[in-house]
């Protein structure tokens, strides 16, 4: 019976995952969009009341039906009705019921009706899509939205006669041009949802590990995985998916990105008279469609069609791009190589974006490899969909990711590996930090981890403090380069201001202008130095405001965005693979050490002081630049600002108990530990912990699991942007 129990084990595992499969509707189905009658001009369809029938009618292209999105629109109130949608074959056959309500919906976004398996009603034929309601009525009711020019067939009204649904669908009472906004999700398999066969085979490739565990020990036993090769062979695998598949100017201000490293290149370092080429624009503004609009798509044809553009660099218009400069230093490289090659603004965007990706990479494969411990922490952070998204575009992201992660690695290594500091360490960790302070003002407070550096790897406390005048003059120059562009962002804005005001009292004199003013509410207006003013005398208020920000008000969206939120912020990867990737990475954190490494309480303390700092600055930042004074909610804060930070909060859970337990758990070598006497026992331990059985497991999981989530990343931005 012991012999058998891993065949027993798997047998009981496979049974009831393939029940629990059974039941399980994937939301939304993983297959692209069939059918599509989107538009940005949406018209109102009557509401779903009492007695009224609403129905679609519409061809199939296929043999079978996976599921429906519908949009609706809930007229801002929380309607309570309750509804059932029928979808029924030319026959008035019953395909689908499904009982929903108002609840549920959200307005002006997609409803998805999934089907636990396909329907089929075969390629070319027509079907009814109806919504009725039991209590709607003018006061309580859902609008579905329409498109007045695409039609998939005929949208109309019908009346309920004799509380029969089905007979009353003929009884067209109100025919209505165009159709529903709705999206269909065909195929022609008859078998389950995709989605559905790809965890079928997951579960099967499961079963087999349990059935063969013991086989896999002892394979893993002999195992070395070097996390560093593995990330970067992932890492340039899937990286060029995105720097290709994503179309051009579809990460948040890539345009911008794309401006400044022009500028770069023609040395406009400052300047406040900044010019590039116009067809820089025109390239930006050419999918502008696609920008927060997630029913726009593209295709291949109308991208390269794009590379037909011109440079033309004596044509310009004036720019407004950031005034960063250290953080466009690999997409200046890519320019200027792209540059060689190609006159094409569409060429010199994928030069740029490769290389940044590239450069990341490469800084990221060097923090994996210094890090004396949580190896596989910066593993999973520089892996996830949105960070390998960022580093492959033009987002000065991708350098701050990279370089943090690479400053933090160092200074682990230097605290907890190093045996001593040399002059050259020291000029390194500097410099790193000084360019990292120049990316982005608030990651400077990074460099503090120098503090966790034993006094005794720099041989004396006097060399120790020696060390303090290069921060503070670093510091120094951080902050006097930042001040210098701060002024000139200032005065730009009181020229634009000025300009502005010259320009209304042009308009009608300053009599005139005084009416204007009397009779226009005042609109709220961004002014950093009030703000800064309102939060000194504010402070208690200002400290709950960040408080409601990360635990009620933006906690959902700053996670989703953390992980894998891409495009303009309207490409999400499902929500089960998103906290599936922070529960990872949380036990990751707990579970994974590095013997006989320990990192005690007050480095920890350290980690957390730096980070909260990090979070509080970026935050007050966003308020201080981006709100109106006295603003009551912060808007704007994103999860991607926290990636560089990350290593700081997960090192808090770094321990080296867990994983000692886990080990001996999963261990061949347990039974003899068990058994023997207690002479041989420290001798066995050092063997179970040279097998880490346990964190072998876990690794080669991490591999396969980052895998898929890039893979399903990449899905999710083909069924984004193209249409299939």
């Amino acid at each position: 019976m012991a012999k058998q129990k891993y065949l027993i084990f798997g047998v009981i595992f496979f049974t009831v995952a393939i029940l629990l499969l059974w039941f399980y509707q994937p939301k939304p189905p993983l297959v692209g969009i069939t059918q599509n009658s989107a538009t940005k001009a949406t018209y109102l369809y009557e509401g779903i009341i009492k007695g009224n029938l609403a129905v679609q009618e519409i061809t199939l292209t296929k043999d079978f039906l996976n599921g429906l999105e519908i949009r609706f629109a809930t007229m801002g109130r929380v309607n309570t009705s309750t509804n059932t949608i029928l979808v029924l074959d030319s026959n008035y056959n019953l395909l689908h019921q499904e009982k929903f309500s108002s609840e549920t919906i959200e307005d002006a976004k997609y409803h998805a009706f999934q089907f636990r398996e396909s329907v089929k009603a075969n390629k070319g034929n027509k079907i009814y899509i109806c919504f009725f309601s039991t209590n709607g009525d003018s006061a309580n009711s859902i609008h579905p939205l329409f498109n007045s020019v695409t039609k998939v067939g005929n949208l109309y009204a019908s009346v309920i006669a004799n509380d029969d649904v089905i007979r009353s669908i003929p009884n067209k009472v109100r025919l209505y041009p165009g159709s529903m906004i709705l999206r269909t999700y065909e195929s022609d398999s008859s078998w389950s949802t995709p989605i559905k066969r790809i965890w079928y085979l997951v579960v099967f490739l499961i079963t087999l590990l349990i059935i063969f565990t013991k086989k896999i020990q002892i394979w893993l036993g002999r195992l070395n995985i070097r996390p560093e090769i593995v990330y970067a062979v992932i890492a340039l695998a899937f990286g060029p998916f995105f720097v290709f598949l994503n179309p051009p100017m579809q990460v948040p201000d890539e345009g911008s990105h794309l401006n400044r490293t022009y500028e770069l290149s023609d040395l406009q370092l400052l300047n406040s008279s900044k010019t590039i080429p116009a067809s820089i624009f025109k390239l930006d503004s050419t999918l502008g469609r696609l920008r927060f609009n997630p029913d726009g798509k593209t295709s291949k044809n109308e991208i390269l069609a794009m590379a037909k553009i011109n440079l033309e660099p004596t044509v310009r218009k004036p720019s407004e791009g950031p005034n960063y400069i250290v953080p466009y230093l690999p997409q200046l490289l890519g320019l200027g190589i792209g540059k060689i090659f190609s006159s094409s603004p569409l060429t010199l965007m994928y030069f740029g974006r490769f290389f940044n990706l590239v450069i990341a990479i490469l800084l990221v494969f060097m923090a994996i490899r210094v890090a004396p411990f949580s190896k596989w922490i910066f593993f999973l952070l520089a892996l996830m969909p949105k960070t390998l998204y960022l580093m492959a575009s033009l987002s000065y992201d991708s350098f701050v990711i990279s370089a943090s992660f690479l400053l933090i690695a160092l200074f682990l290594y230097y605290a907890f590996k190093a045996e001593k500091l040399f002059w050259k360490d020291i000029l390194l960790l500097l410099f790193l930090w000084f360019l990292l302070g120049l990316c982005k003002p608030p990651y400077f407070m990074i460099g503090f981890l120098f503090l966790i550096i034993p006094v005794r790897k720099i041989k004396s406390l006097s060399k120790y403090l020696l060390i303090a005048p290069a921060i503070v003059v670093s510091l120094l120059l951080i902050f006097g380069t930042w001040k210098i562009v701060g002024e000139l962002i200032t005065s730009k804005e009181s020229v634009k201001t000025e300009q502005a005001s010259t320009e209304n009292t042009d308009a009608g004199g300053n009599e005139n202008l005084k009416d204007a003013k009397a009779q226009t509410p005042a609109i709220p207006v961004i002014n950093p130095r009030e703000q800064i003013k309102y939060i000194q005398t504010n402070l208690l208020t200002f400290s709950k405001l960040l408080l409601a920000t990360n635990f009620d008000h933006m906690r959902a969206s700053m996670l989703n965005n953390f992980v894998g939120t891409m495009g303009w912020l309207d490409t999400f990867l499902p929500d089960t693979l998103v906290n599936l990737y922070l529960i990872l990475l949380l036990i990751a954190a707990l579970c994974m050490s590095e013997y006989p490494v320990h990192v005690d309480w007050k480095s920890k303390l350290l980690f957390f002081i730096l980070f909260i700092g990090c979070v509080v600055a970026i935050e007050t930042a966003m308020y201080v630049y981006s709100s109106h004074v006295g603003q009551t909610r912060l808007f704007g804060v994103q999860g991607r600002y926290f990636i560089p930070l990350a290593p700081l909060f997960l090192l808090l859970f770094y321990n080296t108990i867990i994983a000692e337990k886990l080990n001996y758990i999963f261990s061949v070598r347990r039974k003899s530990y068990s058994s023997a006497k207690p002479v041989q026992k420290p001798k066995i331990q050092l063997e179970i912990q040279g097998e880490q059985i346990f964190m072998k497991y876990l690794q080669v999981f991490i591999i396969i699991f980052t895998i898929v989530a890039l893979s399903r990343a990449i899905a999710a931005i083909l069924l984004r942007y193209y249409q299939w």
